[in-house]
């Protein structure tokens, strides 16, 4: 697989043998593609997802206390998996995930009516984006306080401003995207 747009797609031999080019691969169950965007992905969790939650649908009852247990333990871990390392930033690929939620809180006739995120509260759950925003902080937590064997300085650049704040704080770095 060749990574990046100006990418001279040069070919690799091994023992003599010609490597096979592909446009993706899966690795520990994450579909990575070529542009390195999470699309393809998401489309694969979102559909075994829903057919999960079509399964549930067609052969228990509609009742909060059965779906809910259900949908916590067969349908919400696949969306979960890995998800810090491939975490969705396009917006086709957040509502693909959080309709397939928004769906499995509209089975229960009684919240139905309701609006998304008045179901989830009334269910005790968390949207999905909610969910993985404060993942990502429980990840920046572990590193920056040692928890993980990762030095958290690959990831970020404390503040050398001393002047306020904790030791701890970090910093944002400037970005200008110049095109030639």
């Amino acid at each position: 697989m060749h990574v990046g747009r100006n990418n001279l797609q040069a070919d690799y031999h091994l023992n003599g043998t010609p490597l096979q080019k592909t446009t993706e691969e899966k690795d520990l169950g994450i579909l990575v593609s070529c542009d390195l965007k999470p699309s393809q992905h998401v489309a694969k969790v979102a559909a075994k997802a829903n057919s999960r939650l079509g399964i549930i649908k067609r052969n228990f009852i509609r009742d909060r206390e059965i779906l809910v247990p259900l949908y916590l333990s067969l349908v919400r871990p696949v969306m979960d998996y890995g998800v810090q390392s491939w975490s969705p930033y396009l917006v086709k690929d957040i509502q693909a995930l959080e309709k397939v939620q928004r769906r499995a809180t509209k089975l229960i006739p009684e919240l139905s009516h309701l609006p998304y995120e008045e179901r989830c509260q009334r269910l005790g759950l968390q949207t999905l984006s909610d969910r993985r925003k404060r993942g990502d902080m429980i990840q920046t937590y572990k590193l920056l306080h040692v928890f993980d064997d990762v030095p958290y300085t690959r990831f970020f650049r404390l503040n050398t401003n001393n002047l306020r704040g904790h030791s701890l704080k970090l910093a944002k770095p400037n970005h200008w995207k110049t095109r030639s």
